[in-house]
């Protein structure tokens, strides 16, 4: 602690030469000793549980394939590339099957290379989660294919 024998205030004629000697004691002074720690504060409360998500395994392994979690379990999905769906491409018929089962709205569909699109008013529609129903009937020496999550 700093005694200074005099308080400075302004109006008092010699204030300038009584605050600059007050203030080199201050600087001047040695500082005390430091105080003890406080107590270490409660734990804060535990976060909310992630989010579901996908991550791509390509960047991580040579295996194609994503991480599926659900904020408490992960496990490996394996993507189906380029897969020829099964049926008679005759003009006639419109039911056509993956060889596994995928996850519902993973499945990309594909004619003679060409992206087709889901939806009761678009190219064709997901029945279950290996059947894949056209809007239209493909012809003989059309190529369908499908890219996928494994369900």
């Amino acid at each position: 602690m700093i005694e200074v024998p005099y308080l400075p205030f302004p109006g008092d004629p010699d204030f300038e030469q009584k605050l600059n000697t007050a203030l080199n004691l201050a600087r001047n002074a040695t500082p005390g000793a430091q105080g003890n720690p406080g107590a270490i504060g409660a734990t804060g409360a535990t976060g909310a549980t992630g989010a579901a998500g996908l991550i791509d395994l390509t960047t991580l392994t040579t295996q194609t394939g994503y991480l599926k979690g659900n904020g408490a379990t992960v496990s490996a999905v394996v993507k189906v590339e380029d897969e020829v769906l099964t049926g008679i491409i005759n003009g006639v018929n419109t039911n056509f099957s993956t060889a596994f089962d995928f996850i519902p709205g993973s499945i990309r569909v594909y004619r003679n290379g060409n992206r087709n699109y889901p939806g009761a008013t678009s190219d064709y529609m997901e029945s279950g989660t290996n059947l894949i129903i056209y809007s239209f009937a493909p012809v003989a020496g059309d190529l369908l294919t499908a890219d996928y999550l494994k369900a």
